[in-house]
């Protein structure tokens, strides 16, 4: 397989092999957000369990956006949203209530995850525009003094 067939495949299948692990991630390790909760251990969550699964979560999410983005993957900017709605309905499965869910828990969800999510698509691009300008530079280098 050459270089260029092997960049076609990750670029073609990037977004959906990431959503598939964070179903996978989400189902086998579950996040139970709680926002503006009254009590402790809601949904009969443990907290030092959940402070690390999330940030894992939020470590994913980034480092898979911006990886995604800088690798210029077909559909990358769906990947955010993507992984948002994954989230989302992985909450619910999990053991969320669905009422507090779509009531709640689901407005920050979307607002949270899409944000951190774009945020780290567009330092993808940023890095892969950077890249691409430093390649095309060398190349003109190369070809003057040539």
């Amino acid at each position: 397989m050459t270089v260029e067939a092997l960049r076609d495949r990750v670029r073609t299948y990037a977004v959906p092999v990431v959503v598939v692990v964070a179903v996978a991630l989400l189902l086998r390790f579950p996040l139970l957000d709680c926002f503006d909760c009254e009590g402790g251990n809601p949904w009969g969550r443990d907290e030092s369990a959940y402070m690390l699964r999330s940030y894992l979560w939020f470590a994913y999410r980034a480092i898979s956006c911006f990886l995604m983005a800088a690798s210029r993957a077909r559909l990358a900017s769906a990947a955010p949203i993507l992984l948002a709605v994954v989230d989302f309905i992985t909450q619910g499965i999990d053991g969320v209530a669905w009422w507090s869910l779509f009531n709640n828990e689901g407005p920050f969800i979307f607002l949270f995850d899409c944000a951190a999510g774009l945020c780290a698509l567009l330092l993808g691009s940023g890095v892969a525009m950077l890249l691409a300008r430093v390649k095309r530079r060398v190349r003109y280098q190369d070809d003057c003094i040539s």
